[in-house]
């Protein structure tokens, strides 16, 4: 809700969308849909961070006085926007451009592939990174995904989906050095797919990236 604030100057009209409040296939007006698809994209990104740096998002620190000159820019706007009138929804743009810019880095550069060791591009990446954490603190934005509760305590349930999580990569890496068409291979495989289904069940969904998996709720 935040965020959708942001995107909108506050002088002017909010715009929900079309919301039809009685129809319970339609709880939430279309633009907040549509705003939680955007907001998304950030928490994925936040995601990212600790398969590029080994640290997670929320303990980056924030970086306000960058040396890359694009990075200087993006600050340099993000200071206009906010000295022209409270501009947010400039600065929510500025924001986009530099999400953008950090993914297309991680990806062309391979950067969450382990065996990559590319250290000016992953310097370059935790500057940038600490720039947008620099904006988004400003405003108040985290990029957390919500955590539903699974029963027992948070500590519990890491420690349990590691434990799958583990389970999962020793499986795969049994599999791996195998020969195509192996049924023990298959097996293995068809394993690791009964956990990722089994946990799909239960609203929780794996991402599997180069640099390990991730998991969320929903």
């Amino acid at each position: 809700l935040r965020f959708f604030m942001l995107g909108t100057h506050y002088r002017s009209p909010i715009d929900l969308g079309v919301w039809d409040w009685t129809n319970p296939a339609t709880p939430v007006p279309e633009n907040l849909v549509a705003n939680n698809r955007a907001y998304d994209n950030f928490v994925r990104f936040a995601e990212r961070v600790p398969l590029v740096l080994k640290t997670s998002y929320p303990d980056m620190p924030t970086v306000g006085e960058p040396k890359h000159p694009d990075f200087v820019e993006t600050l340099r706007r993000f200071d206009d926007f906010m000295d022209d009138d409270f501009n947010t929804g400039g600065v929510v743009g500025v924001l986009f451009e530099l999400l953008a810019r950090l993914n297309k880095l991680v990806d062309t550069a391979k950067l969450e592939n382990p065996t990559v060791t590319d250290e000016a591009a992953k310097a370059e990446f935790a500057e940038g990174t600490g720039v947008l954490k620099h904006i988004a603190d400003q405003l108040g934005l985290t990029f957390l995904r919500p955590v539903g509760k699974l029963g027992g305590d948070d500590d519990t349930v890491a420690g349990l989906m590691q434990l799958l999580l583990d389970l999962r990569a020793n499986l795969r890496l049994a599999a791996k050095p195998l020969p195509k068409g192996d049924a023990l291979k298959q097996e293995l495989f068809a394993q690791t797919d009964l956990i990722r289904q089994r946990l799909a069940a239960m609203n929780i969904t794996l991402e599997d990236r180069p640099g390990g998996t991730t998991w969320r709720v929903g």
